[in-house]
């Protein structure tokens, strides 16, 4: 029988990696890793208990958490976890291809998308300079952790990114 077909609980992967990996890749991810299916980790990941919406926040070594000042019930920490504080449970972003993470936080019964970079910056990053932009260093848009931010101009991240070939650079040429 083949593994699409065999019953969930009867594939063989590993569940360790599940759990640990859960909050920060996606089930896709997770099963082209592992190669399975999808529908397979899902169902794994909902017997393990893992669940979207309510993965257990626990703050590790180092890692710090500050409120979020316009959404008081969500906080963000310096490894980029957002936390929902009323049950203490993660956020996971959502990735859209090619587009920055981001997560969505209810006030007063309304939807918000937040970049999950911008809220690293602006909670631990200082910007004395007033610096309007916040500039991935590495240029993976999917890595928002401290040590890969930096506050820049609109000028200094082009340059960066035609620097690290993010962009092409195209001069006009005078006819």
């Amino acid at each position: 029988m083949s593994e699409a077909r065999q019953p969930h609980n009867k594939v063989d992967i590993d569940e360790n990696f599940i759990v640990e990996n859960y909050s920060s890749m996606t089930q896709k991810e997770i099963a082209e890793h592992l190669g399975t299916t999808r529908e397979v980790i899902n169902h794994r990941a909902r017997r393990l208990g893992l669940r979207k919406t309510s993965i257990p926040f626990t703050l590790q070594e180092g890692e710090v958490l500050k409120v979020i000042e316009e959404f008081p019930n969500y906080g963000v920490t310096n490894r980029s976890q957002v936390v929902k504080l009323s049950d203490n449970t993660l956020i996971k972003p959502k990735t859209r291809k090619g587009h920055y993470p981001i997560v969505t936080l209810f006030k007063d019964g309304v939807r918000y998308e937040q970049y999950v970079h911008r809220l690293v910056a602006l909670y631990f990053i200082p910007n004395p300079e007033k610096k309007p932009v916040v500039n991935h260093i590495d240029g993976d848009k999917s890595n928002s952790n401290i040590d890969n931010l930096e506050r820049v101009t609109v000028k200094e991240n082009y340059d960066h990114a035609v620097e690290t070939g993010l962009i092409i650079y195209k001069s006009k040429k005078l006819s």
